[in-house]
């Protein structure tokens, strides 16, 4: 099935929260996420395209590289039950920092979607394919148009 990119199969999502690195050390973080219509899948569950661009701001307390980190992805989101969602993205960060030690990101989210509301959480992190690795985990709500 072709992805449509008819505006009216797609919704927004605006999310906003908090984030934790290991060194538990709290950061903001915002994202938009752009996610098509459901596509059917297995045993009852679909899935969709989806695209996120967001900022994720730095922590003072790990030193004057920790800065502001703007994010780009596009992956696929897994609607499993019920509102709950699974979301998988393969992107990239405008620079490197303590916490993002390489451009390439892996995003991935545990959601769940009422209505307009949106809770989530995602991780961002380069899987350990270089540098130390310390990603961030972050927890967002949000609403969806």
């Amino acid at each position: 099935m072709p992805i449509s990119m008819d505006a009216s199969t797609w919704h927004i999502e605006a999310l906003a929260g908090r984030g934790q690195t290991h060194h538990d050390k709290w950061t903001s973080a915002g994202f938009v996420d752009i996610v098509g219509a459901e596509r059917p899948f297995v045993s009852g569950m679909a899935w969709s395209p989806m695209f996120s661009a967001g900022a994720v701001g730095g922590s003072r307390e790990l030193g004057r590289d920790d800065k502001t980190v703007w994010f780009a992805g596009a992956g696929a989101r897994l609607h499993v039950w019920r509102g709950f969602f699974a979301s998988f993205e393969v992107g990239a960060v405008n620079t490197k920092t303590p916490i993002f030690s390489s451009t390439y990101q892996f995003a991935t989210s545990l959601g769940w979607q009422w209505e307009h509301l949106v809770l989530s959480v995602r991780h961002l992190s380069n899987a350990g394919l270089e540098g130390r690795n310390y990603g961030e985990t972050m927890f967002l709500a949000g609403v969806a148009f």
